[in-house]
């Protein structure tokens, strides 16, 4: 196909930070068996993201030739630079002051009906390409959506007490005021274990990957006072007819534990919600256009022993979004300020007895978007504020 190219795509991002300073208290063996499951986390995460990254670009491709097979040689080109002019054409038109007092909806119809004019001489119409752009934009929201690590569900306190009391004896204790009561048995194997701030060891990471997008990250993380959260954010200012993000980010506090015995490793947290809001906004940027957004907000634990890393999440705050070329503004505000909520997670496999292992609590942001011929800007913002986490060896 001589008037197909390869699109462009951006560079893929990954950064990560760790600092666990109680390992000095650790055995020779398991410091290093921990550093080396530290640095497989970061080498899975880079792995996930690599393949993701091949499965976007296959679709992206696949795009594209279906585009050139419906334009034509330089189709698509000569169909993206008539859309710059009319944009260029139209923001001029509202310079003071012979733009002051023009009918927007107006100006934007007789936009479309040229841009939908020309689609016709190229040999299709403007609504085969919005039907191609979306069928593709759901292949590419089906690989960014993919989560890391066994997911479950998250509980508010509030509405799921009974649950609560119910997972620990401890529960009838006032823990977050800082009761600790001794075990009835403090010679149990499988009794809760209860820490709470302030803590002193932590991880986090980044990673990103759009085409024609900007993404970053804010991390907010005082492991002293038990806070973990993340500010994520993705833009897109000029896509193309199909262009998608990928943005996660991680925040933990991380603590030391010896398992009295082995078995699957039990932890219950208890957390306090301080932001929880997700804002989006999407504009048409005239032609086939269309768009989508999600976010999904987790609290998670990773644990890092001899066996290698394992990390689960229980799902807390979830919402998305889509348009078919409409202007789109959202602010999704469900999580109650303040309140608790908890998760209840398991190890994937069993721990050793007497073995030195990391526990790290904290929360996950994953945004993602997918626009066609259209703006877009999106900020999450998750903070959690940890009150008690409970470990135990499950009997």
């Amino acid at each position: 196909m001589s008037g197909f190219q390869r699109p462009s795509r951006m560079p893929d991002l990954y950064q990560s930070t760790r600092r666990l300073p109680f390992l000095i208290d650790f055995p020779a063996r398991d410091r290093q068996a921990v550093e080396e499951a530290a640095d497989q986390l970061d080498e899975r995460q880079r792995q996930a993201d690599a393949a993701r990254r091949k499965q976007a670009d296959e679709v992206h491709e696949d795009l594209h030739r279906q585009l050139h097979h419906l334009l034509g040689d330089g189709g698509s080109a000569e169909l993206r630079e008539a859309i710059e002019r009319e944009r260029r054409a139209f923001r001029d038109a509202w310079q003071p002051p012979a733009g002051l007092g023009q009918d927007a909806a107006k100006a934007k119809k007789a936009i479309n009906r040229r841009i939908d004019a020309l689609v016709r001489k190229l040999g299709t119409t403007s609504a085969r390409l919005r039907l191609l752009s979306a069928e593709h934009d759901t292949r590419l929201m089906n690989i960014l959506s993919e989560v890391d690590g066994r997911a479950t569900q998250g509980y508010h306190l509030g509405g799921n007490l009974d649950e609560w009391l119910s997972l620990s004896p401890l529960h009838a204790f006032p823990l977050p005021w800082g009761a600790i009561p001794p075990p009835d048995d403090p010679y149990d194997p499988h009794r809760w274990f209860v820490l709470r701030p302030p803590f002193w060891g932590f991880l986090f990471s980044f990673s990103f990957h759009g085409d024609n997008f900007t993404g970053d990250r804010e991390l907010l993380l005082d492991p002293p006072a038990g806070l973990v959260g993340n500010i994520v954010t993705l833009d897109c200012d000029d896509a193309d007819f199909s262009d998608a993000a990928r943005a996660q980010a991680d925040a933990q506090v991380a603590f030391g534990f010896v398992p009295p015995v082995a078995g699957i490793l039990q932890v219950a947290v208890d957390v306090q919600c301080l932001q929880g809001w997700y804002d989006l906004s999407i504009r048409d940027n005239f032609g086939p256009s269309g768009g989508a957004a999600a976010q999904v907000n987790w609290i998670t634990i990773s644990l890092l022993h001899p066996d290698g890393p394992d990390t689960q999440v229980a799902e807390m705050d979830k919402s998305d979004w889509g348009t078919d070329g409409d202007n789109l503004s959202i602010e999704h505000r469900r999580l109650y300020p303040v309140q608790h909520y908890f998760a209840n997670l398991f190890s994937s496999e069993p721990v050793r007895a007497g073995e030195s292992i990391v526990v790290a609590v904290g929360t996950r942001s994953l945004d993602w978007a997918g626009v066609g011929r259209m703006d877009l800007r999106s900020a999450s913002n998750y903070q959690w504020f940890i009150n008690t986490v409970e470990v135990r060896i499950v009997p």
